[in-house]
Order: C-alpha cells, then sequence, then structure tokens
C-alpha cells in the first residue's frame, strides 16, 4: 500500500510539536530526521536539508551519536543524489563515520564505508576503494549485523577494470567534479 506522504508529514509535525512540548530532545531529533526525509520524498528537497541540519545539530548537542551519525548520511546522500556536490557528499560520509566511530555504532561506520566504497567505485579511485573494502569487511565481521552485512551485499562490486587500466591519469574524480 502506497504512504500518503501528506498525512504522514501532518503526523510528524504533530510529533514534533508533542516532543518539544514535554522536553524530549530525542523525540525531537528523531522527528526533524523524519520530517527531512519526509519533505525529501513530496520533492521539497530544499526544505529537506534544513531539517537534517538541524536535527544534526541537536543531536550533536545533547550527544545522541547514533541519530547524528544517521542525520550526516542523509545530509551525505542529499548532497550526492539531489545537489551532485561530491566534495560535500563525501565530507558528510567521513563525518558520519567519526560519529559513528566515537559512539561505538559499527553499523553506521560499516554502512558509511560501504557508501564510500561504492561512491568511489563509481569514480574509479582504486586505491581509496580497495581500502575501504578492507576496512568494511573488518567491520561486517566484527559487528555480525544482518542490516550491515546485506546494506554490504547491495553495493555494485564490479569494477570497470578496463577504465582503471586505460585511464590512470583521470582518476582526480574529487578534484574533477
Amino acid at each position: 500500500k502506497d504512504v500518503d506522504l501528506k498525512q504522514s508529514l501532518a503526523y510528524a509535525e504533530k510529533a514534533l510539536v508533542l516532543a518539544r512540548s514535554i522536553d524530549h530532545k530525542e523525540k525531537e531529533v528523531e522527528t526533524l530526521l523524519i520530517l527531512g526525509v519526509r519533505l525529501y520524498e513530496t520533492a521539497d528537497r530544499d526544505s529537506a536539508l534544513a531539517y537534517f541540519e538541524k536535527s544534526a545539530d541537536l543531536a550533536d548537542k545533547f550527544g545522541f551519536k547514533k541519530l547524528e551519525a544517521d542525520n550526516l548520511m542523509k545530509m551525505a546522500k542529499w548532497y550526492r543524489y539531489y545537489r551532485i556536490d561530491s566534495t560535500k557528499a563525501v565530507n558528510y560520509f567521513l563525518k558520519s563515520m567519526e560519529v559513528s566511530k566515537s559512539g561505538g555504532y559499527n553499523e553506521g561506520v560499516g554502512r558509511s564505508y560501504a557508501k564510500l566504497a561504492s561512491f568511489y567505485t563509481k569514480y574509479i579511485k582504486l586505491d581509496l576503494f580497495k581500502s575501504r573494502i578492507r576496512s568494511v569487511s573488518k567491520v561486517v565481521e566484527e559487528s555480525k549485523s544482518r542490516k550491515l552485512s546485506a546494506e554490504f551485499a547491495s553495493i555494485d562490486w564490479r569494477l570497470p577494470i578496463n577504465n582503471i587500466n586505460n585511464n590512470n591519469n583521470n582518476n582526480k574524480c574529487l578534484e574533477n567534479d
């Protein structure tokens, strides 16, 4: 069954008012993240970023590392898929990874590495790609998370080897984006 995004937004806005009225900071942060996701899905993508940023700032302020890392991941994806800003996308993936590490959130670390590996596969950054794969494999082994394993398995691992061999001088993906 299809999701009624307008109804979902209405409920999320009510949840935000309630979380603020009872001063429940974690639910406020979580609801801001949900609002950002719903706005993105309704094609109000410019507004979505503001919710991700506000949620990430509050999560950082109150020490909700998992929610902060999740927001940074959403921001990375926003820049990767909507604004097509590779530098900002990579920076947010890296920030998400660091916050996940500092909070002991191994699934977030693995997800960040997986997204970076996928990103660099597209841009043929082979040396960094190999490094990220080793890191992801280690995190997957350590966490034994089914969700993380599924995320890891979803990466398109088919490298364009011919392009790597033929275009060694064209591997400056971030500088050229």
